[in-house]
């Protein structure tokens, strides 16, 4: 398991684009954060679990919040499973056969240490009743892919600032037209005036 800051955040995502890596685990957590706390000592054991699958862990403090806004980070921890076409973001409760069954759901992997009958008894306890809202996928790894109605809706910053441009632009707009319309109408009361003179 590997721990570190944005150059291990690129270096992540360069094994996945570069197919080095089927797929690879990242973990956001905070240190002040006590479910952060145990989720790493999760977080390790899924990497013995899991050893084919590279497992980096990054602390908050030392990821740039433009980062975090990009990845849809807004809670610690979150854990992604990434491959060069899709992003899934767990969504389930924290006990570890949970995690486990997330790791099989999307990767197909069966942990080392356990065996069939046990992983399926795992899977009968813990209940997932919509996979699909649990599990977050995006299209693509590349945040420039990605359509503009998933990009505003996990970048929260980008949306504001977009609504903030547009009422601006809005602002600064709407006296122009008034007063383009105020003259127009002007102007057709002048002609009107003009062609029945006996209306005035």
């Amino acid at each position: 398991m590997y721990q570190g800051d944005d150059g291990a955040l690129q270096k992540a995502v360069a094994l996945v684009l570069q197919n080095r890596e089927d797929f690879v685990a990242i973990l956001f957590y905070a240190s002040w954060c006590p479910f952060s706390k145990i989720f790493w000592t999760d977080f390790q054991k899924l990497s013995s679990f899991f050893p084919t699958i590279a497992h980096f862990s990054f602390e908050e403090s030392n990821i740039k919040p433009r980062v975090l806004s990009r990845y849809g980070v807004r809670a610690f921890p979150t854990i992604f499973l990434l491959n060069s076409t899709v992003r899934v973001r767990y969504h389930g409760s924290r006990a570890m056969n949970s995690l486990a069954v997330f790791y099989k759901d999307v990767t197909g992997l069966n942990p080392v240490s356990l065996d069939a009958t046990s992983l399926e008894r795992m899977e009968d306890t813990v209940t997932i009743i919509d996979h699909d809202k649990k599990t977050e996928k995006e299209d693509s790894l590349l945040s420039w892919a990605r359509s503009p109605d998933r990009l505003l809706h996990q970048d929260t910053c980008l949306a504001l600032a977009s609504s903030f441009v547009l009422l601006r632009l809005l602002h600064f707009l709407l006296p122009k037209i008034n007063a383009c319309m105020k003259q127009a109408w002007r102007t057709r009361l002048y002609e009107l005036n003009r062609l029945f003179p006996s209306l005035s």
